[in-house]
């Protein structure tokens, strides 16, 4: 029997380690290798980077809706609201200072029977796009929880405007006019008030006001997170949606802050 012995061995391992062959091999493993990882970088990023494009494309669809949101809450508010509530608080405190004359004889005041149009699902929409925003901050969140909750009540706010209207009609038919004004303001009258009127009218300008400041806020809150995820992408993002926010702030509409101070401390700087 032949016998391998161990210097043969290594010479033999020495040869192949530096055969043409062997460095083939060891190269063309050492290139599968870098070209699969570089394969796995590549698509982890593109992953990555399809997953930002589609946050920024939600916090675009946000930002879109408060747009919508705002323009639909300042043309509410203009056209529907504030004519008819400033009006209905000058006659009111006519009525107040008439009373308070002590002068004899009615008191004449102008009634809008005008119906109030529904409340537009585009802030619906827009606390839904919020909640689907997986980027959005808590407070954002809770602005559009808040913001729900004040379209919930405005609509219902308008129902109930549009029934005491209604029921007035009617109503004012068999009352003198000092008696309908003790009515309409929601003036205590022999130890009654009645607030049929007062106190949607007077809870949808809130609410209205609401609306209008937490669109705004939301727009606030979405947008710098909008701009990060713009510049995370680069090149191929889509863009910004933006708009001037600085603008809708000095509105002629806009709500007095001072009446969202709890809201003021969240929020984002400009």
């Amino acid at each position: 029997m032949n016998c391998v012995h161990c210097a043969d061995v290594a010479t033999l391992l020495s040869s192949v380690a530096g055969s043409t062959f062997s460095v083939e091999i060891v190269g063309s493993l050492i290139g599968a290798f870098a070209g699969a990882y570089a394969a796995t970088r590549f698509a982890e990023k593109k992953e990555r980077n399809a997953l930002l494009v589609a946050r920024l494309e939600q916090a675009n669809l946000c930002l879109s809706l408060c747009a919508a949101s705002l323009n639909s809450a300042f043309t509410y508010k203009r056209d529907v609201v504030k004519d008819t509530f400033d009006r209905y608080i000058d006659d009111r405190v006519s009525f107040e200072a008439f009373l308070k004359s002590k002068l004899l004889g009615d008191f004449y005041f102008h009634v809008d029977f005008r119906e109030f149009p529904e409340i537009s699902l585009v802030y619906e929409r827009l606390v839904e796009a919020v909640l689907a925003f997986n980027a959005a901050s808590s407070e954002c969140i809770h602005a559009s929880m808040t913001l729900h909750e004040n379209v919930a009540t405005a609509s219902q706010s308008v129902r109930s405007y549009r029934q005491a209207l209604a029921d007035l009609q009617e109503e004012f038919k068999a009352l003198e006019y000092r008696e309908q004004a003790y009515t309409y303001f929601g003036i205590e009258n022999k130890g009654k008030v009645d607030r049929r009127v007062f106190d949607p009218l007077t809870d949808l300008k809130y609410k209205c006001d609401a609306i209008i400041y937490l669109s705004f806020f939301i727009a606030e809150s979405v947008l710098p997170i909008a701009r990060r995820l713009d510049r995370e992408i680069g090149t191929n993002s889509p863009g910004v949606r933006s708009f001037n926010l600085s603008h809708i702030r000095n509105h002629e509409l806009f709500p007095d802050v001072s009446d969202f101070t709890e809201w003021e401390s969240f929020r984002p700087a400009s």
